[in-house]
């Protein structure tokens, strides 16, 4: 991803991007789309994070005239860049809000830092009146979608289905109406499922939780 994402420096690729990815989406039948968007990687690439956000709502509206699909951005912060990173980074989407950016989220692996260090920038975003979501229960258990719903409080999770491990915590997402954004391609591409009959997509849908299906890195 890291990779990919330094190959686009300038407002029109971010624009090309947007547009062509929804375009695509619209064609397989979608129509809204929600994508998680990095200040970070764009200062990585030497590009001003408002050049950025405002190349992706270009390319979003061109998507839109040419097929009529809806979409909207979440802002990350990187968890493996530390709290300060992440709260620097929902800092900056407060300060500079668009009409596009909906929620705050984190990205990231999960086994850095402990949630509660970011409870602080997630106050910031959810004080802004952004949605929260936030990564936990990949490649790490259920303790950490435990930790997210208890320092966090987030109304979607990215992935949570590790929360299959223990019948109690997926008994509270239910109750709490948390969404899942499931990405089972994602899952068994780095291995936290050997294939799709592992997945515990089927059995979540089944408890009762609310899910979407999602790609992680498109």
């Amino acid at each position: 991803y890291d990779m990919a994402a330094s190959l686009f420096r300038t407002r029109e690729d971010y624009a090309l991007l947007a547009e062509h990815y929804l375009i695509s989406l619209a064609r397989e039948g979608a129509i809204y789309s929600e994508f998680f968007i990095s200040t970070d990687h764009a200062r990585s690439a030497g590009l001003d994070p408002l050049v950025y956000v405002e190349g992706l709502a270009e390319g979003m509206a061109r998507a839109k005239r040419a097929i009529g699909i809806e979409s909207r951005m979440i802002a990350t912060g990187l968890r493996h860049e530390g709290p300060e990173a992440v709260r620097a980074a929902a800092e900056w989407v407060v300060a500079n809000r668009h009409p596009l950016i909906t929620g705050f989220g984190m990205a990231g692996d999960e086994r850095m830092y402990h949630m509660r260090d970011f409870a602080p920038a997630f106050d910031i975003a959810r004080e802004a009146g952004l949605g929260i979501t936030v990564h936990a229960g990949e490649l790490t258990g259920p303790q950490s979608v435990r930790d997210a719903l208890d320092y966090i409080h987030p109304s979607r999770l990215g992935h949570g289905v590790r929360a299959i491990e223990e019948p109690a915590l997926v008994e509270r997402l239910v109750e709490g109406g948390i969404v899942l954004e499931t990405c089972p391609g994602s899952n068994i591409a780095i291995g936290v499922y050997p294939d799709f009959a592992s997945h515990p997509f089927p059995l979540l849908e089944r408890a009762g939780c609310r899910m979407t299906l999602s790609s992680d890195d498109p």
